[in-house]
């Protein structure tokens, strides 16, 4: 079965909310039930998302929780679950947050980022559109389909966003420390608007962490999300 039959089956069932975007390489959309008016995502992706079977054996609220991962002949179908809420980038676009505010949001992302780098994935593109508030007012962090299991090879296809993704990303190789690069990067931009390499924090803890987390040699940085969490 291919990507487009399993939608036109949901289609059957689920009415489109609305679409959240729509590339050549796969869509995102909101559906909701006809029958229960249950809501859900769906992702479809030309790519293996190895990651979104790993999503759904566990429930932690700081990822989105999967449903489902079907993996079909010309790619997968991610079931997700439908997150109400603002996007970090939102916020950010309005002002810049206080060191208090930032290291709290900021360690349930890295608390995380641990629990899939104990996996053995690398999510590879955080930063401030992949991460959600919810209503109620929980973070998550969002969007896989840059994600790769953590091994030193070829990993250049989806390499994250410019100015997030670390150094190594452009030579083909990132492990978890890719992470703890963005995790420095999306410090610095919540607590001065910019990136490191245009401005730093005037609060020297807070500029420590960005410059080791933030070092060209990946040797340098946080060995691990965890160790960047307990430095907040």
């Amino acid at each position: 079965m291919t990507r487009q039959e399993y939608l036109n089956d949901l289609l059957n069932v689920y009415e489109t909310v609305k679409v959240l975007s729509e590339k050549e390489d796969g869509s995102l959309l909101w559906l909701k039930s006809r029958k229960t008016g249950k809501e859900m995502v769906i992702r479809s992706t030309v790519r293996r998302l190895l990651i979104a079977d790993f999503l759904r054996t566990v429930s932690y609220e700081h990822l989105p929780e999967v449903f489902d991962a079907v993996h079909l002949e010309d790619g997968d179908v991610i079931l997700e679950e439908a997150i109400r809420g603002t996007t970090l980038d939102r916020i950010l676009a309005n002002r810049t947050l206080s060191y208090h505010d930032a290291s709290r949001m900021l360690s349930c992302i890295a608390d995380a980022l641990t629990l899939i780098h104990g996996a053995g994935f690398v999510h590879r593109d955080v930063k401030p559109k992949n991460i959600m508030i919810t209503e109620s007012g929980v973070l998550k962090l969002i969007d896989f389909d840059a994600s790769r299991i953590a091994v030193a090879s070829d990993d250049t296809v989806r390499l994250g966003t410019a100015g997030f993704a670390a150094p190594e990303q452009y030579v083909g190789v990132s492990d978890r420390r890719a992470d703890i690069f963005a995790l420095g990067v999306l410090l610095n931009v919540m607590l001065t608007g910019a990136h490191p390499s245009e401005e730093l924090p005037k609060n020297l803890r807070a500029r420590r962490i960005v410059e080791k987390a933030t070092a060209m040699n990946p040797e340098k940085r946080f060995a691990s999300a965890e160790e960047f969490r307990i430095a907040l």
